[in-house]
């Protein structure tokens, strides 16, 4: 049950049990004001501190919520740095290969290692971006 349905279920209750009190005891005019007063400050008392507990039980569960919010953000700013890093090495390799093909044929040892890793860092990319599409 939701806390604040909970806390209203109780004041209600506790305020129709005020109101069986007063028919109980009769004429309320009969009592000082000093004694209304008391009575009124201890009746109320508990509902106050029933709040109090509902309040500060709601601030315990909205503290967790946003810790777990804050831990997704951090697993999706290490994805986003992971792939930025698999970019970069990737346009890096791509520029290796262009240079080494550019070269000549004394080269093409080169050009086909740095094709080879470029090929393995797009497959990475793909299979990481498919793990940030599925979470």
């Amino acid at each position: 049950m939701n806390k604040f349905k909970l806390g209203i279920i109780l004041t209600i209750g506790w305020l129709i049990f005020l109101i069986v009190i007063l028919f109980l005891k009769g004429n309320i005019t009969d009592l000082s004001l000093n004694e209304i007063g008391d009575f009124l400050a201890g009746f109320f008392a508990p509902t106050a501190f029933l709040w109090l507990i509902l309040g500060y039980m709601q601030q315990g569960d909205e503290l967790k919520s946003n810790t777990q919010a804050l831990i997704e953000q951090k697993e999706e700013y290490s994805k986003n740095i992971k792939l930025s890093a698999y970019s970069a090495l990737v346009n890096f390799e791509v520029s290796e290969m262009n240079l080494l093909n550019s070269l000549g044929e004394q080269y093409k040892e080169g050009a086909k290692n740095a094709r080879t890793r470029a090929t393995q860092y797009k497959t990475d990319i793909e299979q990481l971006l498919k793990e940030i599409e599925s979470s």
